[in-house]
């Protein structure tokens, strides 16, 4: 039988090695594993549990070595691409925000999220109403599994006010429970949940 070190040591392996695969393959798997890794660092630290941040700093280390080579390797150059720019400038997060129409932004945005990518195009109120409830009752039931649902999409909220990726429409399919079919999904969905049962297991301890 395992030990508790060594069923430990073979969570973080797994969570290190699927985020080495999934960032390349879907890029919004940066805001997720981002998300959940500050989750679970905050999670030890509440522990008090010092030796396992080390170790998350290092599979941390193996993410973000996968991010830089993606990025420079093949996505710097859309920084400066103009069609781009102008394309995706409605799903760029005005901040800070200036006139009323910016701080139309975020309610658009947040109710029209559930329309698209979401899917619920008749009843988009009702489905952003029932996400708050669900919201806070999961707060109210587990803080650190709430930290890794919500920090993923906060984390790419930030990277939308700096315009480095936008927030909407396809882009944030990951963010939705009801998604259209994509040709690297069936591949990346299994890598990001092993990177979240992974964060679950760590933070629990088992």
């Amino acid at each position: 039988m395992p030990t508790m070190t060594g069923r430990i040591s073979l969570t973080l392996m797994g969570a290190a090695l699927a985020g080495l695969l999934a960032i390349p393959l879907s890029h919004p798997a940066v805001f997720f594993l981002a998300g959940a890794g500050c989750a679970l660092e905050i999670a030890r630290l509440r522990a008090g549990d010092r030796g396992a941040l080390a170790k998350l700093a290092c599979v941390a280390g193996v993410w973000c070595a996968s991010f830089a080579v993606l990025y420079f390797g093949f996505l710097r150059h859309l920084e400066h691409n103009d069609y781009l720019l102008r394309y995706w400038s409605a799903n760029l997060m005005p901040f800070p925000p200036t006139t009323f129409a910016q701080l139309r932004w975020f309610p658009s945005t947040f109710f029209g999220m559930f329309v698209d990518p979401g899917g619920f195009e008749l009843g988009g109120g009702l489905a952003a109403f029932l996400f708050l409830i669900g919201l806070a009752e999961i707060l109210r039931r587990d803080r650190n599994l709430f930290l890794i649902l919500c920090l993923p999409i906060f984390i790419t909220l930030m990277a939308s006010a700096a315009h480095q990726y936008p927030f909407g429409r396809r882009l944030i399919l990951f963010a939705a429970r009801r998604s259209t079919p994509a040709p690297a999904w069936p591949v990346t969905t299994p890598m990001v949940l092993e990177s979240a049962a992974a964060c679950r297991q760590l933070i629990s301890g088992t």
